[in-house]
């Protein structure tokens, strides 16, 4: 596992092991644009990987940890954190 790093402000860096090693885990909102940034970031050598799952389950993932008065892709993108974070 890649060693972690800290600037003198104790901000975590990102670096060439992380690159490496991590994996990018992009939601499904707008398929064509995330898709473009995927592909985008994986000629530059970082691992990208598209959440296609798109059921109302996702939405009542998301509803469990965040108020139902939040915009909708907000909480798109927190639901499919919610959901992986419980996956893993």
């Amino acid at each position: 596992m890649a060693e972690l790093v800290y600037d003198e402000n104790g901000r975590l860096l990102f670096t060439k092991e992380m690159k490496e090693e991590y994996t990018i885990l992009f939601p499904t909102m707008l398929p064509v644009h995330f898709g473009l940034m995927a592909r985008i970031l994986e000629t530059e050598g970082f691992h990208v990987e598209m959440l296609t799952t798109n059921h109302r389950g996702i939405v009542d993932e998301g509803l469990k940890y965040v108020h139902n008065d939040t915009c909708y892709p907000a909480l798109l993108v927190m639901s499919y954190k919610a959901l992986c974070v419980n996956i893993l």
